[in-house]
Order: C-alpha cells, then sequence, then structure tokens
C-alpha cells in the first residue's frame, strides 16, 4: 500500500480556506487515486474529467472550477492536473532508504 502526502496545516492554507468541503473531499479523493496509479499515469497527477465526472456526479464541473480556481487544480489534457503533484512524489531514493531500514 502507498501513501499520498497531505501536509498537517493543509486545512489553514489560503488555497484550501474558502474551499466547500465537497471540493477539498473532491481533492482528496483525486490525490490518492493520481498517487495509486502514478507508475502507470501517462501525466503525474493528472486527473481524467470522467473519473471528477465519477466520484462527484452533478457537482463535478462546479467543484473543478471551485478547485483550479484555488491553484489546487490546473486544466490539463482532457482533465486536470494536481498543482505540484511531483514535487511531492517520494523520491526512488527515499524508498531504497526506507526499505534498508525496514531489512534492520
Amino acid at each position: 500500500m502507498g501513501w499520498a502526502r497531505v501536509d498537517d496545516g493543509f486545512h489553514d492554507h489560503p488555497k484550501v480556506d474558502e474551499l466547500s468541503l465537497a471540493a477539498v473531499g473532491l481533492w482528496t479523493l483525486c490525490l490518492t487515486w493520481a498517487h495509486r496509479h502514478r507508475r502507470t499515469a501517462l501525466l503525474q497527477g493528472h486527473i481524467t474529467e470522467a473519473r471528477v465526472r465519477k466520484l462527484a456526479g452533478k457537482q463535478a464541473t462546479n467543484l473543478a472550477t471551485e478547485l483550479m480556481a484555488s491553484g489546487l487544480w490546473e486544466s490539463g489534457d482532457g482533465g486536470y492536473l494536481i498543482h505540484d503533484f511531483e514535487d511531492y512524489l517520494p523520491r526512488e531514493r527515499d524508498l531504497e532508504e526506507r526499505r534498508e531500514a525496514g531489512k534492520k
């Protein structure tokens, strides 16, 4: 099982402060989905419009617009990109260090 990183100050961040709970929920679900599929994704942090519709239903367009207006998402290639997604991916070195620590 992998992990997606969310800062413990996320709730106080200016980009998040004015978001609806539904938008925060959609962002969180999409973040975990993007992490789960990061090894097979053509574009890191990409969320398709179909995935957003599946998760958000009739609210998909409004919530996506809200997330883009906040700067947490960007428009990209038939869907959306999670802003700075690649900046927070674990580095290969970190994974190796954890494996070695686990062996000890």
